[in-house]
């Protein structure tokens, strides 16, 4: 896609100031809207020669997006009003490594969970970048905090499932939201005073990816209740995800049978609609929590589905069932 004569002067410019390679990452999809994504880094790629553009194909049928760094992307095409923020986080991300690890210091935002914001923008909002100048940076500060650039205007199905109704528009987690660029001290304290409970399935699915299910399970025995976006990492289509949730469900049934029992029945009541490889992972949860009163759902399921595998894995979890189901916590 062209860009326009001003914002290819202002890349060329900060083009010659930038002295290290830049590279960034463009995760492809399915979505027909990769193809816009893909003219716009081709172009940027001719005007900045420091930027070194990574394509890959991610499939699926997700929204592309520009990745600066694992816990910072742009869903949305910096143009206009949104080019010079972008630029500004893309030098920053071009910093020197300060070395290893263990030889850094600790980091200024010690968030105590993980944080998903998302910052919906629009092309000729000129508040918008502001609002990314101030929030995207925190990226950088802790990889626990999650940032998400949207076009709100692009992407008009994310818009609607958020919302949205005009830009800027700032959401933490499922639980705070600010129209307008919020005040830093308000946002700061939101960060590091939410309650676990009420975090979003992408924070709690990162909690899983960086090996905290034990520390989930505890904290939903602690609050003493199955935290609501946890029920949609069960069936989560990813393996690895649901693998992690395994986990979680294993120290849950060893802590408070009651509480695991109450994270999988939301499941079983999407269960029909699950593919069949979640549907061998739910049984074999069932097997696991599950009360003897649950026999009867998974006996039927050897009737509906014939396949040996599913006979296998609905045959062991009756097994455990009948042999752990039945009693009450300990």
């Amino acid at each position: 896609m062209p860009v326009s004569a001003e914002d290819a002067q202002r890349v060329g410019e900060w083009s010659a100031r930038v002295g290290a390679d830049i590279e960034i990452r463009f995760q492809r999809t399915l979505d027909d809207r990769s193809a816009l994504f893909e003219a716009y880094l081709d172009e940027l790629r001719k005007l900045a020669p420091h930027v070194r553009i990574v394509l890959g194909n991610e499939g699926g049928d997700g929204p592309p997006a520009i990745i600066l760094r694992e816990n910072l992307r742009f869903q949305a095409l910096p143009e206009g009003f949104e080019l010079q923020p972008f630029l500004e986080l893309l030098r920053a991300g071009a910093e020197p490594d300060p070395g290893d690890a263990a030889d850094r210091p600790a980091s200024p935002i010690q968030v105590e969970w993980p944080a998903t914001i998302r910052i919906y923008v629009s092309p000729h909002c000129p508040h918008c970048p502001r609002a990314v100048s101030q929030i995207a940076p925190l990226a950088f500060e802790n990889p626990r905090i999650d940032v998400t650039i949207i076009d709100g205007m692009l992407f008009p199905e994310l818009a609607t499932r958020d919302r949205i109704r005009s830009a800027p528009t700032v959401l933490l987690d499922e639980t705070f939201r600010w129209t307008g660029v919020p005040p830093g001290e308000e946002l700061m304290r939101a960060l590091l005073d939410r309650d676990p409970s009420e975090l979003s399935a992408e924070s709690l699915k990162r909690m899983l990816t960086e090996g905290e299910a034990e520390r989930l399970a505890t904290m939903m025995v602690k609050h003493g209740r199955v935290f609501p976006g946890f029920e949609q990492l069960i069936d989560h289509p990813e393996w690895s995800v649901r693998l992690g949730a395994v986990v979680v469900m294993e120290e849950l049934a060893e802590k408070s049978r009651e509480l695991a029992r109450m994270s999988l029945e939301p499941v079983w009541e999407r269960f029909a609609g699950l593919d069949r490889s979640v549907k061998g992972d739910v049984v074999y949860l069932s097997g696991l929590v599950g009360p003897l009163d649950w026999a009867p759902r998974l006996e039927a399921l050897r009737g509906e589905d014939a396949s040996e595998d599913m006979r296998e894995v609905v045959d062991e979890a009756l097994e455990n069932i009948r042999r752990h189901g039945a009693f009450a916590d300990e």
